[in-house]
């Protein structure tokens, strides 16, 4: 698996993209930097324990799956 492959679009309705605009506008930051802090702030604040645990789980399995194919 090539770097790139994990690189992926993300398809947002137009009402959504145009308020990711906007927030990029107020705060100088970049659309990857947004989206983290976004992702960062949900998983924290709208997560369950257990859906954490499970979050967390998944993610060590995609850092897993990245580092084998490197």
């Amino acid at each position: 698996m090539k770097k790139n492959d994990f690189r992926k679009n993300i398809k947002l309705t137009e009402p959504i993209f145009n308020k990711l605009k906007a927030l990029m506008k107020v705060k100088d930051v970049k659309q990857y930097e947004l989206i983290e802090i976004l992702l960062d702030s949900y998983v924290t604040n709208k997560l369950s324990e257990k859906e954490r645990e499970f979050f967390n789980y998944q993610m060590e399995q995609l850092e897993e799956l990245r580092k084998e194919e490197h």
